[in-house]
């Protein structure tokens, strides 16, 4: 399993303010059969939404994908 802790999450929220606030940094854990940068980048992509109930516009990564 990979660590990333997911920042700057840019969500989509139609203007309204959410209740609770949501999360601005979020500890994912990526499966081992996750490989490759798309998949591992779908992968905490769809875990945001699952997490907050919110679709977003981006992220950003730590530490970095690798290609």
């Amino acid at each position: 399993m990979k660590k990333f802790i997911v920042t700057d999450i840019q969500y989509d929220t139609d203007g309204e303010k959410p209740k609770p606030k949501l999360p601005k940094e979020l500890e994912i854990i990526v499966p081992d059969d996750c490989e490759g940068y798309d998949e591992i980048e779908q992968f905490i992509s769809d875990e945001i939404s699952n997490k907050t109930g919110y679709c977003h516009f981006g992220f950003a990564i730590e530490p970095q994908i690798p290609e």
